[in-house]
């Protein structure tokens, strides 16, 4: 398997952070997935079913989408979905796609059922540049490629809504004098922002 790196240590204290914050978290599930590569054209075509829950919502959404392979077609066809919702899904790019296969758990004389880590990164607009790494690991390829996306966009958008959370929460430590929580709040917000720019997030929250 691929070797890890330390901005992964950096992405599981997010999570810890936002694990803390939200009371409930988004969470998206791909069902019904269908793969055609159009060789002529050198793209890949999807469909799928998008399970998205976050709080009271419950929806399904039908995506089609065409790409520069599986994962750019996939990537893109859920990112589009949610790009008005959660504005900071805009503020992020796809950096590096790593595939990585694990042959000593191949049970096969042709060790063709060598179970593969895909790790996508991706690359925020704080000033750092600072990189996020999803892995997933299957004896599917595309598999894998599904299980890491969702869990790439899954923190996007329950990051954000962190950040948003945050935001309020150190506005009212403010109002109620409590300066104690608001540098706890401030110091977590601060660890978000590392790798993507709320500021239009919140700049948003405070015009509303």
């Amino acid at each position: 398997m691929a070797l890890e790196y330390p901005e992964e240590a950096t992405l599981r204290n997010n999570q810890r952070i936002i694990n803390g914050i939200l009371k409930q978290k988004a969470s998206l599930e791909i069902n019904n997935f269908s793969l055609k590569e159009d060789f002529k054209n050198d793209c890949s075509h999807v469909s799928f079913v998008l399970q998205f829950k976050e709080g009271e919502i419950n929806e399904k959404f039908k995506i089609k989408n065409t790409g520069s392979g599986v994962i750019d077609a996939l990537f893109t066809g859920v990112i589009n979905q949610f790009l008005d919702t959660y504005i900071s899904l805009q503020d992020i790019t796809l950096y590096d796609f790593i595939v990585s296969v694990d042959f000593k758990e191949s049970k096969s004389m042709f060790k063709t059922d060598a179970p593969v880590e895909v790790k996508i990164v991706l690359q925020g607009t704080s000033r750092l540049h600072n990189k996020l790494y999803f892995k997933a690991k299957s004896n599917s390829i595309v598999k894998a490629g599904i299980i890491a996306v969702c869990g790439a966009i899954e923190y996007l958008i329950n990051a954000e809504l962190a950040a948003v959370q945050l935001s309020k929460d150190i506005k009212s430590a403010e109002e109620r004098k409590r300066r104690d929580l608001r540098e706890t709040y401030l110091s977590q917000l601060l660890e978000l922002i590392n790798f993507v720019s709320y500021a239009e997030v919140i700049n948003k929250l405070n015009e509303g």
